[in-house]
């Protein structure tokens, strides 16, 4: 009896639950529905999406300065280092070689009216080189037995830097400037652009002659030299004190070689671009070559009543002038001595 009451009241119990709406009845797409209402799509997996490539949008630009920035620093510190590497290259370089400059002694050496030693008459100071030299009237012919233990030292000093480096063309010597290196000449170029004198990459580079002239000095009509124009005062940098007149009018340039001493006279220094064809080194015969040297200093900034004659030779100084991608300053001067 007790077990057939307990069925009829669980009976009942069911009997009260169906007429009772506990849950709505729903049909799938009813369900599907709520489901989207509860979860929109996109709150999921799509928003943390977005909000994972918006923050990569964030991070990537200040990566990216904080690489350029870093890769800056980098540059900056190896191009100082690679500036006082140089230097300190250069600077022991010059320890090597005794520079001398003949006259300075007290001999006559007037700037304008250039007078060599020992010249003996004095209606040929105004002569040309040219003319001197055919004359049998200038330093080159003379011996110069005072100068003799000099030369000897200078010749000794660029043999060993030649043992160094066998494309040491020379040695070039400004006063009152830090113009005071040995000159190079390669296969090209731009090797000697970014490398020292004994072939160590270096950014200050090296003063360097067109690899087209020649490796005899006498037998170029514009002996073309470069170097770089650089802030902290090496290699060309000093050419530009030539742009103010004192300089221009009282400096000479010293190219020391094997065979003597070139003593040249600035008679021309522009700003210019390299569409301007300044450094020109190949002439196929001296008429081209006096139009063109005397074209050229028709630019000059300052004039020194000087013209380019038969049997005259030119030296051409080329830098940059740290403005224009192309801007170049241009020195062209006149050799008017030779010591041998």
């Amino acid at each position: 009896m007790a077990k057939k009451k307990k069925k009829q009241q669980i009976s009942e119990e069911l009997d009260l639950f169906k007429d009772e709406e506990v849950l709505p009845s729903l049909s799938p797409e009813e369900i599907e529905a709520s489901a989207e209402e509860l979860c929109p799509a996109g709150d999921g997996t799509g928003r943390r999406k977005k909000l994972a490539a918006a923050e990569i949008l964030r991070i990537v630009p200040i990566v990216l300065f904080a690489s350029i920035f870093v890769v800056c620093i980098v540059m900056l510190i190896q191009n100082i280092s690679g500036k006082i590497k140089g230097d300190s290259i250069y600077e022991e370089a010059s320890k090597q070689f005794e520079v001398f400059i003949p006259g300075e002694s007290g001999a006559a050496t007037v700037l304008g009216n250039y007078t060599p030693m020992d010249m003996g008459a004095k209606d040929n100071s105004m002569q040309t080189l040219h003319d001197r030299l055919a004359s049998g009237h200038t330093d080159s012919s003379q011996g110069h037995s005072q100068y003799s233990e000099q030369l000897a030292n200078m010749r000794a000093s660029l043999s060993s830097l030649r043992d160094v480096n066998k494309e040491v063309f020379g040695w070039i010597y400004v006063p009152d400037t830090k113009i005071n290196y040995p000159i190079l000449k390669g296969k090209d170029n731009d090797y000697y652009l970014d490398h020292a004198y004994n072939g160590e990459p270096v950014p200050i580079g090296s003063i360097f002659a067109d690899f087209i002239c020649a490796d005899k000095l006498e037998d170029n009509y514009n002996l073309v030299l470069y170097g770089h124009n650089v802030t902290t005062g090496q290699m060309f940098h000093d050419m530009t004190n030539f742009l103010k007149k004192e300089v221009f009018d009282n400096n000479l340039i010293y190219i020391y070689t094997m065979e003597g001493i070139y003593v040249y006279k600035c008679v021309a220094i522009y700003p210019t671009t390299t569409d301007n064809y300044y450094y020109k080194a190949d002439f196929s015969d001296e008429g081209l070559f006096l139009d063109y040297a005397n074209n050229q200093i028709k630019h000059s900034k300052h004039n020194a009543n000087e013209t380019f004659k038969a049997g005259d030779k030119m030296l051409t100084l080329s830098t940059c002038t740290n403005g224009a991608q192309n801007g170049r300053y241009a020195l062209h001067a006149k050799l008017i001595d030779i010591i041998k």
